[in-house]
């Protein structure tokens, strides 16, 4: 069996040919005793390949800010764990995020501005407007501000947040909030969800996002530190000059359009509205100004 490609009789590429062709087109000739014949089986085989690689960069799915994002930030610390002055760390299981901001060609977006922020270990935010009755822990930050180094790296030090009702037969899952400003796109927010917990197959918001694209969101914490603590790692893709794709179940449409509009970032009658997906899941599209 030959061969041969457009300008190479090599049958093996570097993986920066691959990345300089997309798809590499060749003709894989096959000789029997009976003659030979072409095939486009590498072709095909090919293209497959390169879509592979394009769906490792794809962009993560957009999430709402919710109701409680810091009303300041001026706290440039990695560590959640721990407040300046105070001996204490925080209550709950101690974990470390890593992360890259990417492009979607998977090249780091460096000096990319981050903020953090989630719940404490009970459930409860540090904001004003947060309704849940449980305590705040002074030993908690509940939030960061972060840039990613040349490499567009990060990493914060935090706690699993605990879960918290927000509607009758709703209670959502740990998760922590991410809000990605790189300098010249669109700011991006989203929210990393922790894999095995048992509310995320019930969560709204989560099971808004298509199927398919959930796992960009759910963080595994397979590995440690050598201090022994729990490692997972969350690499976001954002890209420019686009449509924020907002996915959320139809019956919490007017929630999460409230929630949008007090971010100040979506203009009055920006939604565009799209067909009905399955499971009573709704699609709509917040145009940034």
């Amino acid at each position: 069996m030959e061969l041969a490609g457009a300008d190479t009789d090599r049958a093996t590429f570097t993986e920066s040919e691959l990345e300089a062709n997309a798809v590499l087109t060749f003709q894989l000739t096959v000789t029997d005793s009976d003659g030979a014949f072409a095939s486009d089986t590498a072709t095909v085989t090919m293209r497959a390949a390169a879509a592979a690689r394009a769906a490792t960069c794809a962009a993560t799915p957009y999430q709402v800010n919710g109701p409680f994002f810091p009303m300041a930030i001026n706290d440039y610390d990695w560590d959640l764990t721990r407040v300046p002055g105070r001996r204490s760390r925080a209550d709950g299981d101690v974990v470390e995020v890593r992360g890259r901001v990417l492009d979607v060609g998977c090249k780091p977006v460096r000096g990319a501005l981050i903020d953090i922020w989630q719940a404490n270990a009970r459930g409860r935010y540090l904001h004003p407007r947060d309704p849940n009755p449980e305590p705040l822990d002074p030993n908690f930050e509940g939030y960061a501000r972060l840039y990613t180094g040349e490499d567009g790296a990060w990493r914060i030090r935090a706690i699993v947040p605990g879960a918290y009702p927000v509607a009758p037969g709703w209670i959502r899952p740990p998760h922590i909030h991410f809000k990605i400003h790189p300098a010249t796109s669109p700011s991006i927010t989203t929210q990393m969800y922790f894999a095995g917990n048992e509310y995320n197959a019930k969560d709204n918001l989560l099971l808004g996002v298509p199927e398919a694209l959930r796992p960009m969101l759910v963080v595994g914490f397979d590995e440690t530190t050598a201090d022994g603590i729990p490692v997972g790692t969350f690499d976001l893709h954002v890209e420019t000059g686009m449509e924020l794709p907002i996915y959320c179940p139809a019956s919490e449409v007017s929630i999460i359009t409230m929630v949008i509009a007090d971010s100040g970032r979506v203009k009055d009658g920006a939604w565009s509205r799209s067909a009905r997906g399955g499971r009573g899941v709704e699609r709509r599209r917040a145009v940034v100004p």
